[in-house]
Formats: C-alpha cells, structure tokens, sequence
C-alpha cells in the first residue's frame, strides 16, 4: 500500500521558487525574473518614504503659498445688478444641482468692478453680497481653508507613490512576458528534438 503525497503548502513552494532554490526544475531565466521581483519589492516598500518626504514637502511649501495667496484676498460688499439666474446641472452620476448666478458690482480703492458670481436663490436685484477681491480689486474665490495644504501634500505622495509603483508592475509584467517567450522557445526547440529523436532510438 501507498499513499499519495499532499500537494506542498505555500511556504514551501515560495521557496522552492526563490532565486537561490536548489532545485533542478528552476530554470536560469526563473532565477533571474526571482531576483527582479525581489529586487521590484524593495523598490516599492522604498517608494512609500520617499512619496511621504515628498508629501511633506509639498505640504509645507503649499502652506507657505495658500497663505500669501490667502493674504493677498479682501472681502467686500458688493451690489446685484440684474436679475440672478438659476441654471441646472448633471454630473456623471446622474445627479442634478442648480445653481444661481448674478452680476454684481463693487468699488475698491476707488476702481469700479463687476463679475458674475454665485449668489443665493433668494436673492433679487439690489441685495448686498460679500466678494473677495485681490489686490488689484478684481473678483477671485474666496481664501482656502487650512486643510488645503494637507490635500495637496496628500496628494503629492500619493500620486508618487502611484506612478512609481505603476511603473515598477508595468516593468515586471514586461519582464515575465519576455520570460513566458523564451519558455515557448525552448519548449518548441526541445519538442524538434524529441521529434528528431524518438525515444527508444539511437541518435
């Protein structure tokens, strides 16, 4: 009586798999595509400090630029001058906002502006509005608020990351595809022998 071996666990066939495995059925081009994806790890775990000292730095030097952004920026009253559109919008997920638009006209520093801003639904010709102007008195977007600086950071590293780690599957799966190529040729060169040479017949 026999019994059928188990088939190996997972630990053992990622040894067997590793570059420096003794077994025989490894070929040369499997020991050299398990050294690049090794070598493609350490490259990816490296990637995640470097994404996040290029977030930070991101970080800081967005700080430093929302804020005098944000310090060029006054706030005024200013004057609805026609009557406010209400205007519909969809985006991709089938939704449905509106929104409400006005001319409106101010004075700063003696210079006369206007624009064409968001306003409430409610609101009728003559009402008072608050606008940010910069400091040539032209209409702008309001300061940003302090988690700005932390959503480009964030996205700084996160877009690094990504790109790099994109690249590194990108190259790997190249690499694996080249290998299957060879394999096809040797299988196909290998199969010519024995076609050449059927077994139980002398060469």
């Amino acid at each position: 009586m026999f019994t059928v071996s188990r088939y190996p666990s997972l630990p053992v066939r990622v040894l067997r798999e590793l570059p420096w495995s003794h077994s025989p059925l490894m070929r040369p081009s499997d020991r050299v595509e398990g050294v690049i994806r090794i070598v493609a790890m350490v490259v990816m775990l490296a990637a995640v400090p470097v994404a996040g000292a290029a977030g930070t730095a991101e970080y800081a030097s967005a700080q430093v630029s929302i804020a005098a952004e944000n310090a060029a920026k006054t706030q005024i009253p200013a004057t609805i001058s026609d009557n406010p559109v209400t205007e519909s919008h969809g985006d991709m997920t089938g939704h449905v906002f509106s929104q409400t638009d006005a001319t409106v006209s101010w004075t700063f520093h003696g210079q006369p502006g206007r624009a064409v801003v968001g306003v409430g639904r409610s609101a009728r010709p003559g009402d008072a509005v608050s606008i940010w102007v910069d400091r040539d008195g032209r209409w702008t977007s309001a300061p940003l608020g302090s988690d700005a600086a932390a959503s480009r950071g964030i996205g700084a590293g996160v877009t690094l990351l990504a790109a790099v780690w994109a690249a590194v599957v990108g190259l790997v799966a190249l690499i694996h595809r080249r290998v299957l190529r060879l394999h096809d040729v040797e299988w196909t060169r290998q199969w010519r022998t024995l076609d050449d040479h059927p077994l139980g017949q002398g060469s």
